[in-house]
């Protein structure tokens, strides 16, 4: 607003949007993550069951084929077809006969056009287990009506919620697979 001229003022504003939508990309608060190709993308975002397996390959009583498979109640064709695809791709390894995280974790970036599907994935698979649900399990859906600013506040303190949550996750000992679904957003 102080800007000593037009072109000042037009370069301090596109700089300014710059910087917001640097802070809006959640990549950026997960760390390091592991590329994949596209084409490994197509494959590995198709079913939850190749990001759930690829978690499940980080806790100590989920490791073999067998212990896989019977987790996630799939034939062991099924589980060994996801395993050496993820062994393949350098996401999990492979030892004698135990799987382990090969890769510290995949993201997939808001701008890709794989992550309409793995968000479907995994609220479909909320959806599903709404169903069974247990009392230490939380589903909310929460509709509301709040000023344009306060959007903005919410969403920065979910991003920042985020941030911590990856924090604790790195820190954490496997012992279970879990999903956070967030649904924040305008309804237009």
């Amino acid at each position: 607003a102080r800007s000593g001229s037009h072109e000042l003022k037009e370069y301090w504003q596109e700089k300014k949007r710059t910087i917001e939508e640097e802070k809006n990309k959640l990549g950026s608060r997960v760390g390091n993550h592991q590329e994949l190709s596209d084409k490994e993308r197509a494959v590995f975002y198709s079913s939850w069951l190749y990001v759930a397996i690829f978690a499940a390959t980080s806790i100590r009583d989920g490791q073999t084929l067998e212990e896989i498979a019977g987790r996630f109640q799939i034939s062991l064709d099924r589980a060994d077809e996801i395993l050496n695809f993820l062994v393949q791709s350098g996401i999990c390894q492979k030892s004698i006969d135990r799987f382990s995280p090969g890769k510290t974790m995949i993201y997939v970036p808001n701008e890709s056009p794989f992550v309409v599907k793995h968000h479907m994935n995994w609220r479909m698979r909320g959806i599903q287990r709404m169903d069974s649900r247990d009392n230490t399990e939380l589903f909310l859906t929460f509709p509301m009506s709040i000023g344009k600013i306060d959007f903005e506040l919410i969403r920065e303190k979910l991003a920042h919620l985020i941030k911590e949550v990856t924090e604790v996750c790195r820190k954490s000992t496997p012992e279970e697979i879990v999903c956070l679904n967030i649904d924040f957003f305008r309804t237009k």
